[in-house]
Formats: structure tokens, sequence, C-alpha cells
């Protein structure tokens, strides 16, 4: 059974029409569009699982 201030939570938010609201002004600034320098030299960097870390350490250790 829901409350008595159910219905009024349910005027002052409307999830659907804030999240609308914010998806339009990200995209008319253009939030989630790249600008790539092509004169960069590209770069990533990956990190192993924390499992396979610690195997390395050990074997590491184990070496020296």
């Amino acid at each position: 059974k829901l409350n008595k201030n159910h219905k009024k939570v349910k005027q002052m938010y409307d999830p659907i029409e804030i999240e609308k609201k914010w998806q339009d002004k990200w995209k008319q600034a253009k939030i989630f569009e790249a600008n790539p320098d092509l004169n960069k030299i590209k770069k990533f960097i990956t990190s192993p699982y924390p499992y396979l870390l610690d195997l390395l350490i050990l074997v590491m250790e184990g070496v020296s």
C-alpha cells in the first residue's frame, strides 16, 4: 500500500522528464563527441586482472 505522499513525490520528481532535459542539453553541448588531435601519438594502458598481477608478483619474487 502506498502512503499518502506517493502522488506528491511523483509530481515533484519525474525521472523521464528530467533525463530527457539533460540528454537534450548534453546533445546540444556535444559533450559526448571527441575531438582527436591527429598529431598526437596514440597510447593506451592495460592492467591485468588482480589475480593475474598477484601471480606475476609471486613468480617474480621467486626468481629474484
